[in-house]
Order: C-alpha cells, then structure tokens, then sequence
C-alpha cells in the first residue's frame, strides 16, 4: 500500500487526525475523467462508424427493394393489359358499329317507330361485354393515371347506358325516343374513345415486353380510330 501514500496517509480519510491530500484526490479523479472521455470517445466512435455502416445499408436495401418493385409493378402492368387487349379492342369495334348504324339518316325513323329495330339495336349492344376486365378489377392500380381512369369510364359508361336503355325495347313517347337516340350517339364516342386509350396501352405493352409479332399486326384489320 506504499503507493497509497501518495494520496493519504491513513484510512478511512479524515478520521484518527489524519490527513487528506485533496490536491492529489483532485489530480486522480481529473486522471480518471481523462481515461473516461477518451473511453467514451473511442466508443462513440465506433458505435457512430456502426451507425453509418448499418443507415448506408438500409438505404442500399430500400433501394433494391423500391426497384424489386418497379420490376414487379411493371410485369403486372404488362400481363393485365395484354390479357384484356382480345376484349378491349373487339368491344371498340362493336361500340363503333354500334354509333355508325345509329347514324344512318334512315335509322332515326325506324328507332322511334319500330320497337323490332330498338329490340335489335339493344341485342347489338348485349354483344359488348367485358367479364375478363372485370375479372381483373384488382389490378387496375397498376395502370398509369390515363389508362386506368379511362378504362373505368369507358365500361362504366356502357354498361349504366345499356342497363337504362333497357326501357326501349317497350314503347314509348316520342319525344323520350328523340332524347334517348341523341344521348346514344353522344355517348357511345366517348365510350369507344376510353377505348382506344386502353387500346393504345395495350399495344404498347406488347411492344414494351418485346412479345409483338410484325406479321399479325399487318395481317390484322385497320379501322379509322375515334379522337379522345
């Protein structure tokens, strides 16, 4: 205990007439608080290199899981469109031929006096159906903010306009007729017009993906497209 001697003379301190050497207690304890900063310092350190370590891989990782979903978000883009291009684009087509023989100038006479011609006209329009797009409902958010929007529309529209014209195939007035043919032959363009945007995505996913065949696409037949 020899080097005890160089702090006090005697133990317990202060008791007994001893004496207390508090420069050397003071110079021990600024000693200790040295050895501690560093102490802390070297561990603050090494916890703050962890810390960069452990922050630069989580960001590695949220940004290989943010492209992992891109890919996948774009791979479900791609499969819905190409599965409901069949249906899309046949149903363009009948709602165009749909608004074409409506057109005609002789059709209007038949439509207001003839329940036989509205009986067909609404048998024309039961041949427009979408149950495979309506299958995928689901995965509507996985088209862009145009597609998607105007593809809602589009069937939307058709289909609340073929359920209420229902009451055509009875008779009815006609000034009722008169609104009900007008109202037809502004609503099936825009209809066919959602169409064709859904259309247009669809043939360029085909292409996106690398899957489209020249030869089919000049073999199929081309029809005038309606404006959006």
């Amino acid at each position: 205990m020899d080097w005890w001697l160089g702090f006090s003379q005697c133990w317990p301190l202060g008791q007994d007439g001893c004496v207390v050497w508090w420069d050397a207690w003071a110079a021990i304890g600024a000693f200790a608080a040295v050895i501690t900063t560093a102490v802390l310092g070297v561990v603050t350190y090494r916890l703050g290199k962890a810390a960069n370590v452990a922050s630069q891989l989580a960001v590695s990782l949220a940004s290989k899981e943010a492209q992992r979903q891109l890919a996948r978000d774009r791979k479900e883009r791609i499969l819905l469109l190409m599965q409901i291009t069949p249906e899309i684009s046949a149903n363009r087509e009948r709602i165009n031929a749909l608004h074409a023989h409506l057109s005609k100038e002789e059709s209007e006479g038949f439509f207001l006096a003839d329940v036989a011609y509205r009986k067909e006209f609404m048998e024309d329009m039961g041949q427009v159906a979408f149950p495979l797009t309506e299958k995928l409902a689901d995965r509507y958010h996985y088209l862009d903010d145009q597609t998607g929007p105007r593809l809602v529309r589009g069937m939307g529209l058709f289909v609340s306009l073929h359920n209420n014209y229902e009451a055509l195939l009875n008779e009815q007035p006609v000034a009722e007729l008169v609104k009900a043919r007008n109202l037809l032959l502004a609503v099936l363009p825009r209809i066919a017009a959602d169409l064709e945007v859904v259309r247009l995505a669809c043939g360029a996913a085909v292409r996106e993906c690398g899957v489209d065949n020249p030869r089919i696409a000049d073999a199929a037949p081309r029809e005038g497209g309606v404006e959006p």
